[in-house]
């Protein structure tokens, strides 16, 4: 086979070095290289895009996943009009199975954690209202002991709450409820309804 000194500025570099090249190799490498005629850049960017949507579905779930899916089967459609060489098929069918397989992945992560995030969220407002709950028995003790009163009788909060007094203020229920102070015999109770777990503080009844 004859052999000819061929530059072409399109090949890699080791090829346009002043080697030889034979015809048959050039025309393999041109036919290997060329684009078809009803190639179309766009089609293959939103391929691309497509796979590259699809990997970041990974970590960003449906939030990469849906614009994804969209350019995968947009690229998909126009490549099906013929647009479009096999390799950018390949790219937007494997970003449609990434945004798909990513998006449900996360999903469920999310569905199974929410349950637990709205758990945590109840049990901070059930400690909160306990705490106030708390605080109103032990001023009510602290009242009965220093102005030895008897059992029956049922403070009001202006008995309790002030500068020099036992509370600063009227607790604030994060449920919306009114806290009912009761009798020195009896706990503080809050209107909201609790559940069965929370009950309120525990103590023993004061006598004389």
């Amino acid at each position: 086979m004859e052999e000819t000194d061929v530059r072409l500025p399109s090949m890699p570099q080791q090829f346009s070095r002043g080697r030889s090249i034979c015809p048959k190799c050039r025309e393999n490498y041109a036919r290997a290289t060329e684009l078809p005629a009803d190639y179309d850049p766009k089609t293959y960017a939103l391929a691309n895009a497509s796979y590259v949507l699809g990997v970041f579905s990974i970590l960003l779930g449906p939030l990469a996943g849906i614009p994804g899916i969209i350019s995968g089967v947009v690229s998909l459609r126009r490549i099906k009009q013929g647009k479009m060489p096999a390799v950018g098929r390949e790219a937007a069918i494997k970003g449609i199975q990434l945004s798909v397989g990513a998006s449900i992945i996360v999903l469920c992560l999310i569905g199974v954690a929410l349950p637990g995030f709205f758990r945590a969220a109840e049990v901070n407002r059930l400690r909160k209202c306990r705490e106030n709950l708390a605080k109103i028995e032990g001023a009510k003790e602290q009242y009965a002991l220093e102005n030895n009163v008897d059992p029956s009788v049922k403070p009001e909060w202006k008995d309790l709450i002030g500068a020099t007094l036992y509370l600063k203020q009227i607790p604030v229920c994060p449920y919306g409820g009114t806290y009912r102070i009761g009798d020195l015999n009896t706990v503080p109770e809050c209107s909201c309804p609790k559940p069965s777990w929370m009950g309120p503080p525990q103590r023993r009844p004061l006598t004389n």
